[in-house]
C-alpha cells in the first residue's frame, strides 16, 4: 500500500464517520429531516461539505502527517478504514453498509476515552 492509498482511506474513513454523526444531529435536532426526500438531499450537501473540508489543504496536511500509534485499536481503526476504502470504491451497497458499520464501531473503540 502506498501512502497516498494510506491517506486515501484514512480521508475516506473520516468523511464517513463525520457525514453519519452530522446527519444524526440534524435528524436529532429536525426529525423531519429523516424524511425521504429531504434526507436524501441534506445527506448530500452534509457530504459535499465534509467531503471539500477534508479535500482542502490543511486538512490534507493533517490526513497526510497522522501518526497512528502501535496498539490494537489503532490497528483496528486502519484496517476498518482500508476495507471501508475498498468497499466504497466497489460500489457494493451491502459491502458498503458492512464496512461503514465496522469503520463506525472501530472508530468508537479508537477514540474511547479510559479513566
Amino acid at each position: 500500500m502506498t501512502k497516498d492509498d494510506y491517506v486515501n482511506a484514512i480521508r475516506q474513513a473520516f468523511i464517513t464517520v463525520a457525514s453519519k454523526a452530522a446527519m444524526a444531529a440534524i435528524v436529532a435536532a429536525f426529525p423531519p429531516a429523516a424524511t425521504w426526500p429531504l434526507s436524501a438531499l441534506i445527506n448530500f450537501a452534509v457530504t459535499k461539505i465534509i467531503t471539500f473540508g477534508a479535500e482542502s489543504a490543511e486538512t490534507g496536511a493533517f490526513f497526510f502527517y497522522i501518526d497512528m500509534r502501535v496498539n490494537i485499536q489503532a490497528n483496528d481503526f486502519t484496517e476498518a478504514a482500508l476495507k471501508n476504502y475498498a468497499a466504497q470504491k466497489s460500489g457494493d451497497k451491502n459491502a458498503i453498509k458492512i464496512a461503514e458499520d465496522n469503520l463506525i464501531a472501530a472508530h468508537k473503540r479508537f477514540v474511547k476515552f479510559t479513566v
